[in-house]
C-alpha cells in the first residue's frame, strides 16, 4: 500500500502521484524527485512539460531541489500546486 502519495493540482488538471511505499521513505524524497514525477504525470495530457514548472505547498515555493519534502511539511496525501511559468510579456 502506498504511504507516500501526493496530489498535484494545476491549470492542467489534477493527478495522484505515488512516490514511495512507506512513510519513512517519504521523508527522504527530494523536491527535485517530486518535480520529475510531476512532469512525468502531466506530460501525457498537454504535451511535454519542461523545467518551466514551479511547485508550491501551502503558498511556499519549493525552490531548493535538494531539500527533502519533509522540510516543507509535505506528507502522504498533501496537495501540491503546479504552476507553469510563462515567458514573454
Amino acid at each position: 500500500m502506498c504511504q507516500g502519495l501526493v496530489m498535484a493540482h494545476g491549470d492542467i488538471g489534477m493527478r495522484k502521484i505515488p512516490l514511495t511505499n512507506t512513510k519513512e521513505q517519504m521523508q527522504n524524497v527530494t523536491t527535485k524527485q517530486l518535480k520529475m514525477e510531476v512532469m512525468k504525470a502531466f506530460s501525457n495530457t498537454q504535451g511535454p512539460i519542461d523545467d518551466n514548472v514551479q511547485l508550491y505547498f501551502k503558498g511556499q515555493k519549493l525552490d531548493n531541489d535538494r531539500s527533502p519534502l519533509s522540510e516543507y511539511g509535505i506528507q502522504h496525501e498533501s496537495v501540491i500546486q503546479v504552476v507553469r511559468r510563462v515567458h514573454g510579456g
